[in-house]
This record gives structure tokens, sequence and C-alpha cells, in this order.
């Protein structure tokens, strides 16, 4: 469950931001 919301967030960072913020969003995770 963690990951779906997890996959979710860091998508909608991807779209809103660049790619670094992917990885760093990621590892927050």
């Amino acid at each position: 469950m963690d990951n779906t919301v997890c996959e979710t967030s860091v998508r909608s960072d991807v779209s809103r931001s660049s790619c670094p913020i992917f990885i760093v969003q990621l590892v927050k995770c």
C-alpha cells in the first residue's frame, strides 16, 4: 500500500518538477 501511494506522489512530482526530484522523492519514500 505504501508503495502505491509513493508511486503516485512521485509521478505527480515528476510531472511538476524535473527528473532529479523523482530520485529524491524515491529515496525519501
